[in-house]
């Protein structure tokens, strides 16, 4: 299961970022084609954002669409990995954005 590992890996990047305040809330970006399965995802960061950043945290996923661009050049967002281009009915395209899993932005608690 590699949201485990993806869970572990985003856990260490929010602790870093949160320079030693107390973490409120993640927003994270689950890509359409990423692989992940959000349910797994979510069951994996609750467990290891508690160990690692100590209390509960609001963790919000955002799924991200699969866009491409075809060889002709039409931008479009791809409902399966056997998506042809809306234009030109292509299947020769690029993947620009939808595969990946990232922390998008991460709210803590003022030092004060």
């Amino acid at each position: 299961m590699h949201e485990f590992s993806l869970a572990q890996n985003m856990a260490e990047i929010i602790r870093e970022n949160a320079d030693g305040r107390k973490v409120i809330s993640v927003d994270i970006n689950v890509g359409a084609f990423s692989g992940a399965v959000p349910e797994a995802l979510l069951f994996s960061a609750e467990t290891i954002f508690k160990d690692i950043l100590g209390d509960a945290i609001d963790i919000r996923f955002h799924i991200e669409p699969a866009r491409a661009v075809c060889i002709c050049g039409t931008g479009y967002v791809m409902e399966s990995p056997t998506s042809f281009c809306p234009s030109c009915n292509g299947f020769s395209h690029t993947l620009t954005s939808g595969t990946g899993v990232f922390v998008k932005s991460i709210e803590v608690e003022d030092k004060g």
